[in-house]
């Protein structure tokens, strides 16, 4: 037979006890260890750190620390790079491309070294034309990029992340930047910087010619099958060395005049005909002048 219980409130009212208490449901089961515990009581193993047992970002996974910018963002594109001149600059952080701008005029010298812990990452610079062709890039730390501007224009120095070992996004580094105008005449034969194009010339004689910092000479005279040509040149060592090369129209070499001292010499008898290559190689320059040198091509 089913017994009913009497509500509450009249065991109240007849002076009878209440009712044992059901057990607390906050008490928990034994853990563990066997000790009982309030769910808000710490016991062993309680505090150790979540296990990141997916690949899911999810709430057991910690977020990489943020890149925190320098104050020349933004800069991530050309349109938007920053402008530097002649200087200094410390504590420049790489988060995404840094872009810089330039403006330079024809002749101007541009020297750029980077400087950054290899411990946080390994970084590029490249040099963009004012048409954003790429004409020079500096890979290892500390290394120099040194360029001389053929056109004046809004040249862009851009900064990329190679690699980044470290434990945090991104990489510091500081920039030094040189501009420097030259004092160099490269004379009336301009331009003649390329072994593609070299400037034509008879056999003859001629003073004051100059060789400008990464703009070597290079000049082409026509023999015939048989015909022995010898060219010189003659300058100051005190300014600077340089060397002298001879090369065939297919541009094979022939001769080489590399010693020390003034002067240099080279000479070649001709076994097909077409013109034949001189290059003036400056190796050497003691300032930002150029070498200014005497140069003479002899055909008997």
């Amino acid at each position: 037979m089913r017994r009913l219980l009497p509500p509450l409130g009249l065991l109240l009212l007849l002076g009878c006890p209440p009712p044992p208490a059901a057990p607390d449901a906050r008490f928990e089961p034994p853990g563990d260890d066997g000790e009982e515990r309030l769910p808000y009581q710490v016991g062993p193993g309680d505090l150790d750190p979540p296990v990141d047992d997916d690949d899911a970002g999810d709430d057991d996974d910690s977020a990489p620390p943020l890149c925190e910018d320098d104050h020349f963002e933004p800069n991530d594109t050309s349109d938007e790079a920053w402008p530097l001149q002649s200087g200094v600059y410390p504590f420049l952080v790489w988060c995404d491309a840094d872009h810089f701008v330039i403006d330079l005029v024809e002749g101007d010298f541009l020297r750029v070294e980077a400087g950054w812990d290899a411990a946080e990452g390994s970084l590029a610079l490249r040099l963009l034309d004012p048409a954003g062709q790429g004409v020079d890039e500096a890979r290892l730390e500390g290394e120099t990029l040194e360029w001389v501007a053929d056109v004046g224009g809004a040249w862009t120095l851009v900064v990329e992340l190679l690699e980044d070992p470290g434990e945090l996004v991104g990489a510091a580094y500081s920039l030094g930047l040189e501009v420097t105008p030259l004092e160099c005449d490269p004379g009336p034969f301009e331009p003649n910087d390329s072994d593609l194009a070299p400037y034509p010339m008879e056999p003859g004689g001629w003073i004051d010619l100059a060789v400008c910092p990464f703009e070597d000479d290079f000049f082409a005279t026509w023999l015939e099958p048989g015909e022995l040509v010898t060219a010189s040149i003659a300058f100051d060592p005190s300014e600077g060395d340089l060397d002298l090369h001879l090369f065939d129209p297919t541009l094979e070499p022939l001769d080489a005049g590399q010693g020390e001292g003034g002067s240099e010499e080279v000479t070649a008898l001709a076994v097909v005909a077409g013109w034949h290559v001189l290059w003036v190689e400056l190796v050497d320059d003691a300032g930002l002048a150029g070498v200014v040198y005497d140069m003479s091509i002899e055909v008997p």
